[in-house]
């Protein structure tokens, strides 16, 4: 390994360089996704590549990540994880392409998804990133975009490690992308499709010279929803609307009593049949999406890791409804839909 690291140093003209360290698990980015399961480690020096190395081994036994292989029937002895390691990319900005919608198999546009700083923020739930919906046809049309307020963001420290600093005031409410360099993605996207034959995920970064950088692309897996999912629901009356709008990671319905969950620890107490209700979406609330009603958050998107997840698991999902912890009590018991 330190050798390999020498010589990646040496190639790019340095002494040292930052890095990269993704999990590459036996059946990780199939037909299963396994998103946000397994450790990534950013930023990470020479001197610390070993121990980074173990925690991502060890990462095949988390909590989460046995949960996971449990409810999908995968045995131990088939799993086993490497470690991949690239030159760190100091973005500016970052995100996630879907080369079509993930749920509604006639919408076959692109979606990207773009926060300021590096991509954790993103694909965790942690910030509601800007969404642009993209034409495939043409000089790539954009047909919808809706710029978020991102108040932080996640930069890299100038040796070793990440940390969240203020976005500036007049950049929050700006989009992280230019019309041209949306079209450059969108153009991106298409050429991976093409490549591999199927829908594809993408995580790209945006970095301090402007260009545009592919991480990773892995196949999209399309969730159609079954017919009970896509019935009219009529109209309920004589009950209160409490939460409307936000986005929809999976369509369906779901009926049970809230259930905050703000710590691992409420994870464990999560109760069969309950309707979970936190701040945002988390790769961590695997752990109960076999006995969870559905999923509603203040914040999040369609394109982070647990929306992937909801998909995998068929779980009703409503996210970045902004107001969700306020509006529905612990204990109360709420249709979503």
């Amino acid at each position: 390994i330190g050798a390999a690291y020498a010589r990646m140093a040496s190639e790019v003209g340095a002494t040292s360089v930052r890095v990269s360290m993704r999990s590459s698990a036996i059946g990780e980015d199939s037909e299963l996704s396994f998103a946000g399961q397994y450790l990534t480690i950013l930023n990470v020096p020479g001197g610390e590549l070993l121990p980074a190395y173990k925690k991502i081994l060890a990462s095949l036994y988390t909590p989460r990540a046995i949960s996971y292989r449990l409810n999908k029937g995968i045995r131990d002895e088939d799993i086993a994880m490497s470690v991949v390691c690239l030159q760190m990319v100091d973005a500016v900005a970052s995100g996630v392409m879907y080369s079509h919608h993930p749920f509604n198999l006639r919408d076959d546009n692109l979606l990207i998804s773009a926060v300021w700083g590096l991509g954790p923020y993103a694909v965790d739930g942690v910030i509601t990133p800007d969404t642009y919906r993209v034409a495939k046809t043409g000089d790539f049309p954009i047909l919808d975009l809706k710029v978020a307020c991102k108040p932080v963001q996640l930069v890299a420290n100038p040796d070793a490690g990440l940390h969240e600093i203020p976005v500036p005031q007049e950049k929050q409410d700006q989009p992280c992308l230019s019309p041209a360099q949306i079209k450059v993605l969108a153009a991106y996207g298409l050429k991976l499709e093409e490549h591999y034959g199927c829908a594809q995920d993408v995580e790209w970064a945006l970095d301090q010279a402007g260009r545009l950088m592919v991480l990773q692309s892995r196949p999209l897996v399309l969730q159609a929803p079954t017919g009970k999912e896509l019935q009219d629901i009529p109209a309920v009356t004589g009950y209160p609307v409490l939460v409307e709008g936000g986005a929809a990671a999976f369509p369906g319905v779901g009926c049970g009593p809230a259930f905050l969950v703000q710590s691992d620890e409420d994870l464990l107490n999560f109760p069969d049949g309950a309707v979970l209700v936190a701040r945002h979406s988390s790769p961590k609330f695997v752990m109960v999406m076999a006995k969870a009603q559905a999923i509603v958050t203040d914040s999040g998107s369609i394109s982070g890791h647990m929306a992937s997840l909801s998909r995998e698991f068929s779980l009703p999902t409503l996210l970045d409804t902004k107001v969700a912890t306020q509006a529905i009590a612990p204990g109360q018991l709420v249709t979503v839909d």
